[in-house]
């Protein structure tokens, strides 16, 4: 087999920084795709969507990202490699522009599959940029960096998320991916040399690869690899926790380690799986590549991997059920102190409203003061109501107290009650001031 290697392109330092900002480029493409997953919620009530609406932008940016990936090779066989992912890069810093700037629906979708052209694009371009970069025995090395970035950029892309729309919104996570994205575009251009296409001919047809067995076995198992990836339960988890319902998120944490449980000891209980534990490796005395050698074995399954991932998804259940429960019981404290706000301030100046709601026990303690009393009412109100409407009279009278309640507030009055069209007040309460029958006068004239 022909290596891919070329020694003229660049040193094996200068290789590791071009691999570095590829993955790097990976990191943040991961990131930016999901990312929606936690920000579900202020994005729909933001554009004014429903939830699963928003939900569509992850799944648009994987259905062309599959699209550029089986396209790309072929359009792209002219043009310098450089070129090609820088290109993808730059389409990765315009699609969260277009995201972060989004006013409608619409613009966020186009958004999001920008995104899924740069994703498809980039990916379908690193391994062989590695390959062409690294000597054969670094290309292993290579890989594992770049899909270092993809595992990081998976694992905190959703907590990222939602830690950094709570304090600067969904806009402003997206946002932070162009930053980053430029600094990807730097240092590739700096670091990338000139990748000239190779000669030879292309098929157009990326699907006849399938045709060769080892290409299609291998498809499959990729294919087997990510249905069942463990990042993709812990995701489910995180969605879930958008129902805002602790014990939605608990049943579905509780379904997921039974579901895992079933699936590693179905997998355990074949007759060609090969057993194995970290400690054993370890007290063996294997060499490193016998352990590598073991792991990399389809037929071999960890118990250690499987104790920490149900370990895993247990704590991760318990604290988002906490967190769940907490956000409910913070909700519901703030709804009734808005409301309770709002049925004071029917009554009380806004200052007032502001010190009961800060301290509720304000007003326990019995206090003889000085005050003034207030009544007032509308000049001719019976015969008002013989000539309107029930509707029209009922509106004019609520406009009626509200201005006098407003010129009682205005002055550090309180309203007492209101008795049909009239309206009482008393000043120097609750707080006592320097002279109620003041205020209680410049009040009359105000209402006058």
């Amino acid at each position: 087999m022909e290596t891919t290697y070329d020694t003229r392109l660049v040193g094996d330092h200068a290789a590791w920084a071009a691999v570095l900002s590829m993955a790097l480029c990976v990191a943040v493409l991961i990131a930016s795709e999901f990312m929606p997953v936690s920000l579900l919620s202020p994005i729909a009530a933001d554009l004014g969507i429903t939830e699963g609406r928003t939900g569509q932008a992850i799944s648009i940016s994987g259905a062309f990202a599959v699209v550029t990936s089986l396209l790309v090779a072929s359009l792209t066989r002219r043009i310098d490699r450089k070129l090609v992912v820088t290109g993808f890069t730059m389409l990765l810093i315009v699609a969260g522009l277009a995201v972060t700037l989004a006013p409608n629906y619409a613009f966020l979708m186009v958004g999001r599959a920008l995104l899924g052209i740069a994703i498809g694009g980039f990916w379908s371009m690193s391994t062989s940029i590695v390959m062409r970069l690294m000597s054969d025995d670094l290309v292993p090395k290579g890989l594992a960096m770049l899909n270092a970035g993809n595992a990081i950029a998976a694992t905190i892309a959703a907590p990222l998320g939602s830690f950094l729309g709570a304090y600067v919104g969904w806009r402003g996570a997206f946002f932070l991916v162009v930053p980053l994205g430029l600094l990807a575009l730097v240092w590739q251009w700096i670091s990338l040399p000139p990748l000239p296409p190779r000669g030879g001919r292309v098929s157009g047809n990326v699907l006849l690869l399938l045709r060769r067995r080892p290409v299609a076995l291998g498809m499959a198992s990729v294919l087997m690899l990510f249905m069942g990836q463990f990042v993709y339960v812990g995701i489910f988890l995180v969605g879930m926790s958008l129902s805002y319902s602790p014990w939605l998120v608990m049943w579905a944490g509780i379904a997921a380690i039974v579901a895992w449980s079933i699936g590693f000891l179905w997998v355990a209980l074949l007759p060609d799986t090969l057993m194995t534990t970290s400690r054993q490796s370890l007290d063996s005395g294997m060499s490193s590549e016998a352990v590598i050698g073991r792991f990399l074995d389809p037929r071999s399954v960890s118990l250690t991997n499987f104790f920490n991932q149900i370990v895993f998804l247990g704590l991760v259940t318990l604290i988002l059920t906490a967190t769940v429960w907490r956000s409910r019981q913070l909700v519901r404290r703030q709804v009734a102190a808005e409301s309770e706000r709002a049925s004071l301030s029917r009554y009380f100046s806004p200052n007032i409203v502001r010190e009961l709601s800060a301290n509720a026990s304000a007003l326990d303690r019995p206090v003889v003061q000085e005050a003034a009393i207030l009544f007032a009412d509308m000049v001719g109100f019976t015969r008002l109501t013989e000539r309107m409407e029930p509707e029209a009279l009922i509106g004019f009278l609520r406009e009626f107290h509200g201005r006098l309640a407003r010129v009682a507030f205005s002055n550090g009055g309180t309203v007492d009650k209101y008795i049909g069209d009239a309206i009482m007040l008393h000043f120097g309460t609750p707080r006592p001031r320097d002279s109620g029958l003041k205020w209680n006068l410049i009040a009359t004239l105000s209402m006058g």
